[in-house]
């Protein structure tokens, strides 16, 4: 089969919601832009994303100025507070506990919370509209090779693309990193998380709520484009735990459900299908190589705390935007150079401080035990230390 050659002056493998932002930030500062999403994984008929994504004023601060926000609001719920506490020994939550409104500092709320199927909608509306942006949905990315004055991407069709910047942001497993022998740092927890949406008998009031225990956080998160009485849960456990609730006929799960929550939202009904995937950080050993730079998970991947994995991709992309602002060439070295400088410590801090809180929330001994409960009842008591909690989290600088 012949190939067929073609030119652009950015690649992006990777079309998931971190490769779609880099597009469209790319294509506002009028880049032509080729983005290879790579062929989808055909869906179970069973299976429901009951994913959301919590973004936090910084992100949509940025979306702003793209012209994503108008178009993502509607979708979008208000995230109005925070409750985060400890779970006693008797299944009862410790008193005090964390729990505050942004409009106690403030605010108007601490970000959005979208529906992780309502953002890649939203953006992909938004790339179809871009002219200089092309999407390639068909094939995948197979090779690469790169000189000093350009990169030569050949697709799995045989197809090829000359550029002058290859942008990795195919995830985990991303086959740039790969095709460039970066290596990763990983560290693996005994820790999975299950994933699904619930119904519960009191209203959300637009607040998280995180309770914590021995085997992980529990997180019950509102549910866009739902009643105040569905919220998405993350529940962190050990991988033996996980399999086991798995395995429960809905009536046990609603119930162990509303037992870990310690009742917090009244009684839980679980709405959805499951997922479950292993809890994880992981580093790439470096996030350039010749023409070639790594974001979001294909440079890092941390666990779902905080809500920081998508909004630290966003803040990738922000960073790399900000480098090549007026660059005559997107790939040279001194662009891509001065973009690691600039990530390297607030990923490091964001990936350190993720691991941080999990570990503490995880740990056994008594003392650990103790400096939890204390520190809950500290913040819990103290509106400044809330609001450095609040900031530290991302929520307001």
């Amino acid at each position: 089969m012949a190939n067929s050659s073609h030119s652009c002056d950015v690649f992006i493998s990777g079309g998931g919601a971190s490769g779609l932002v880099m597009a469209i930030a790319l294509a506002a500062k009028n880049h032509e832009v080729v983005c290879c999403t790579g062929r989808i994984a055909p869906v179970p008929p069973d299976w429901e994303d009951n994913r959301v994504t919590a973004l936090l004023p910084s992100t949509t601060a940025y979306f702003k100025t793209l012209g994503l926000w108008d178009r993502l609001a509607p979708n979008a719920l208000p995230l109005r507070g925070a409750m985060i506490a400890e779970m006693g020994r008797a299944d009862t939550l410790e008193s005090p506990h964390a729990d505050f409104m942004a409009e106690d500092f403030g605010f108007g709320d601490f970000g959005s919370i979208v529906q992780h199927k309502a953002l890649l909608a939203c953006l992909r509306d938004h790339v179809n509209d871009l002219t200089n942006v092309r999407i390639i949905t068909d094939t995948d990315t197979s090779g690469l090779v790169t000189r000093s004055g350009s990169a030569r991407v050949r697709l799995a069709n045989a197809d090829q693309y000359e550029t002058r910047l290859v942008i990795g942001a195919d995830g985990r497993n991303s086959t740039i990193r790969r095709l460039c022998a970066i290596g990763v740092s990983v560290r693996m927890s005994d820790q999975a998380a299950l994933t699904f949406i619930v119904d519960h008998s009191h209203a959300h009031r637009g607040k998280t709520t995180e309770i914590h225990c021995r085997e992980g956080p529990f997180t019950m998160i509102p549910m866009p484009g739902y009643s105040d009485r569905t919220s998405s849960v993350v529940w962190m456990a050990t991988g033996q735990s996980i399999r086991r609730l798995r395995e429960m006929d809905r009536a046990a799960l609603n119930a162990a459900a509303t037992a870990r929550s310690s009742g917090v939202l009244g009684d839980l009904t679980v709405n959805s299908s499951l997922t479950a995937w292993p809890i994880m950080t992981q580093t790439a050993k470096r996030c350039q190589s010749e023409r070639v730079v790594l974001i979001a998970e294909a440079a890092h991947v941390m666990p779902p705390i905080g809500a920081q994995g998508f909004n630290t991709s966003v803040g990738d992309i922000a960073a790399l935007m900000r480098c090549l602002e007026n660059a005559d060439d997107p790939g040279a070295a001194e662009i891509l150079n001065a973009y690691v400088r600039q990530r390297a410590l607030p990923v490091l801090m964001r990936l350190q401080g993720v691991e941080l809180l999990n570990r503490l929330s995880i740990a056994r001994t008594p003392i650990t035990r103790a400096l939890r409960q204390g520190a809950l009842r500290t913040v819990g008591k103290s509106r400044p230390l809330q609001g450095l909690l609040v900031a530290a989290m991302g929520g307001h600088a």
